[in-house]
């Protein structure tokens, strides 16, 4: 899977993380050292453990031997290879993208230095869904077969600046919402502007240079199918819903999987366990699908 990571925010970009598999201390223990104690063990078999191997990871780790079960069982399931890709920028020195063609382009140079022909799963959060989106056109205009293409909570285009929202609000208010949401949008705007001013030099210069990319960004059909993992919390900042311009884009279908929580909590804590678990079962559907297609091709 071939992931763009977004700067949207800096707690993001350093604390969050896809493989997080559990929301207790314990759990995430458990899943970054149970292939190690198997490999120290020589239980790497199939299928479950023994019930002694069972019993002295559950003691190792001081987990239930349940959890221990469960954990297994997922880890032995299909593994798909993960990309991480940084924004040009972030490191200071290099100069940041102005173009999210530009992005895209660059991307796709980079990914092929792995993966030198499709089918390509790629997908990106927020404004990294764009560049995912542009990389999935021009991959198809090379006639490179795309496989997956996710967008996680992206919004086609910038949304409205959460100031311009409280001043819609107030000007023509709806009457159930008013006094519900004046409140969040206030405290949205607030955090928004504290955390902005704790953003370092570099960060910003990033996310001037994205939000910029994003406003010169002519969004075309796109021919293929769209996987859009969208947050069941509507963002303050549109009244109108945001995501519903990519039915009218995705000309090949568009899927749709919805996450609990808001733009942010889609990526962390439990939320981020839905999302991870809808995102691999629409991979192992693809790979099913072609597995499918060339076993009837060979027969």
């Amino acid at each position: 899977m071939w992931w763009i990571r977004a700067a949207i925010q800096e707690y993001i970009l350093h604390s969050w993380s896809l493989v997080k598999m559990g929301t207790t201390a314990a759990q995430k223990k458990l899943f970054f050292n149970l292939r190690k104690l198997k490999g120290q063990l020589q239980a790497m078999e199939e299928g479950d453990l023994s019930p002694e191997n069972l019993k002295k990871i559950a003691t190792e780790l001081d987990v239930p031997e349940a959890d221990v079960i469960s954990m297994n069982r997922r880890l032995m399931g299909p593994d798909h290879p993960f990309y991480g890709l940084q924004t040009h920028g972030l490191d200071g020195k290099q100069s940041c993208f102005t173009r999210i063609e530009e992005m895209a382009a660059h991307y796709i140079d980079e990914l092929r230095t792995v993966q030198p022909e499709g089918p390509y799963f790629i997908g990106g959060y927020s404004f990294g869904g764009m560049v995912a989106y542009e990389m999935a056109q021009q991959l198809r205009e090379r006639d490179e077969q795309v496989g997956l293409l996710a967008l996680f909570d992206t919004y086609p285009g910038n949304l409205t600046p959460v100031a311009s929202s409280v001043l819609r609000l107030l000007v023509k208010p709806y009457h159930q919402n008013l006094f519900r949401d004046l409140p969040k949008i206030a405290k949205t705007s607030l955090q928004r502007r504290i955390k902005g001013l704790l953003l370092s030099r570099t960060l910003k210069n990033v996310l001037r240079a994205n939000h910029a990319a994003a406003d010169h960004y002519v969004l075309r059909s796109y021919y293929g199918k769209a996987t859009l993992f969208r947050a069941s919390e509507a963002s303050l900042r549109s009244f109108e819903d945001p995501h519903s311009a990519w039915e009218k884009l995705a000309v090949g279908g568009l899927e749709i999987h919805q996450i609990t929580g808001d733009h942010g909590g889609i990526l962390v804590g439990a939320q981020v366990i839905q999302l991870a678990a809808k995102l691999k079962g629409c991979i192992d559907e693809v790979y099913f699908e072609n597995q499918q297609r060339q076993s009837r091709l060979v027969s």
